[in-house]
């Protein structure tokens, strides 16, 4: 994983769409817990060239992956086993109090801070301490919503409109772009 992790990526590409699957998880244990960064790379490269995401290739086929740190707490609304055809937690319909303004609010900030570091990384200044803070910042303001508040929270829907509009995306790219570039053999 550490070394070839496009390998890895390329595999379960294959076997997402021998069995059908769109979705894929990598779960990552406590004590290697070092790699999950060098996997987000590789996905986030992975989806540059258009090897993940929609309509991978021209070719009609959709797959995501996401990398899972085991010790992150999992969150969802409902487990099924497909194995026992039951449910181990079964989902309660519940209504939610959604603030829209408050999350274009947020949304329209981050898509901000990350429009600025793509204009200092076209200036070809150093953001690499500010691109390594703002996706941490981004990462734990997810996560704290979803500790407090569940997965409507206004922390997480700001996060998934962040995915929606492709922020999340140019903040992945930037980040892929800025490595490029310091591992280029010319200078920029």
């Amino acid at each position: 994983m550490e070394h070839i992790p496009h390998l890895l990526i390329e595999g379960i590409i294959t076997s997402s769409y021998a069995i059908g699957s769109s979705l894929s998880y990598i779960y990552i244990r406590g004590e290697f817990a070092w790699i999950v960064e060098i996997l987000e790379q590789a996905i986030a490269e992975a989806k540059n060239n258009g090897w993940l995401g929609k309509n991978i290739l021209g070719s009609g086929f959709d797959c995501e992956i996401y990398v899972q740190d085991l010790k992150e707490k999992h969150l969802s609304s409902g487990v099924y086993s497909i194995l026992n055809n039951e449910w181990i937690i079964k989902p309660e319909k519940t209504t939610q109090n959604i603030d829209e303004n408050k999350i274009l609010e947020k949304t329209e900030e981050y898509s901000k801070k990350i429009n600025n570091l793509a204009t200092k990384l076209k200036n070809k200044e150093n953001i690499d301490k500010d691109l390594l803070d703002l996706k941490r910042k981004i990462k734990r303001f997810r996560q704290s919503g979803l500790d407090t508040g569940g997965e409507y929270s206004y922390e997480n829907l700001t996060f998934k409109m962040l995915r929606r509009n492709g922020s999340i995306k140019m903040l992945l790219d930037l980040q892929t772009t800025n490595t490029n570039n310091k591992l280029s053999i010319t200078q920029w």
